[in-house]
């Protein structure tokens, strides 16, 4: 995503492209975003040896919602190949 962002800086782009690029840039910071609290939410970052600790810990693992991490890879399957595309449009 850095690469996609910096291209826009090194080359002198069309308005429609600039814009694009923007609008990818975004998305792709607001789907990093989200996974960031989806971490957050279903981590434990406490290193405890307690016996209770490591039973809730488990547990929180296991109530990860599989239908969140499926839309969250889609969204960056989608993006990279949105970003992919975009990049050869500019450079040609």
């Amino acid at each position: 995503m850095r690469d996609i962002g910096e291209l826009g800086t090194r080359m002198d782009l069309h308005p429609q492209h600039e814009d694009s690029l923007k609008q990818a840039c975004h998305s792709c910071r607001v789907s990093l975003e989200e996974c960031e609290k989806l971490v957050d939410k279903y981590s434990c970052t406490q290193n405890n040896t307690n016996h209770r600790f490591k039973v809730r810990r488990a547990w929180t693992r296991l109530k990860v919602d599989p239908d969140e991490i499926r839309h969250l890879r889609e969204r960056f399957a989608s993006q990279v190949t949105q970003l992919n595309a975009l990049q050869t449009v500019i450079e040609t």
